[in-house]
């Protein structure tokens, strides 16, 4: 079975069950695949490519979840970051896994903003959480152009 099919699985069989609890978000799984799938058909409308990798520096979170299936049902490459990191670091990781798409908490946008002219192949910015940052898109807003809640 493919991995991605885990959620798709447990969304028909156990759809009123709680898969996520975060804060006071909860969510069954019939809602969070709906959320992946969004998320899953919002990146491929956007380009992403079997084997094209997302970034991921973001804080244990519903989305982090959300980002992860959502990769797993596109064929996209999953990396998250470790977000202890100090900037220098964190730019040689975001080098080495070149990611097209860059999903950020709002805490790490200044940091972000700092590597920005020096990431040329990420070509979007997203921010999981309310953000300032100009050039970061946010999720939610993301996540409606995936209109479908049908599989990706």
């Amino acid at each position: 079975m493919v991995f991605g099919h885990i959620l798709t699985r447990n969304a028909i069989k156990f759809p009123a069950k709680t898969a996520i609890v975060h804060e006071d978000i909860r969510l069954t799984f019939k809602e969070f695949n709906e959320r992946v799938n969004r998320l899953a058909n919002a990146l491929l409308k956007k380009g992403l490519n079997k084997g094209d990798s997302i970034g991921v520096l973001v804080h244990n979170s519903h989305q982090f979840m959300e980002i992860y299936f959502a990769a797993a049902k596109t064929g996209g490459i999953f990396c998250p970051y470790n977000n202890h990191l100090k900037q220098w670091e964190m730019k040689d990781i975001i080098d080495y896994s070149t990611p097209r798409f860059l999903f950020v908490d709002a805490d790490f946008g200044a940091m972000v903003s700092a590597l920005k002219p020096d990431l040329p192949f990420v070509e979007q910015f997203i921010a999981v959480r309310p953000s300032d940052v100009p050039f970061m898109e946010d999720y939610e807003a993301f996540l409606s152009k995936g209109e479908s809640d049908e599989p990706a």
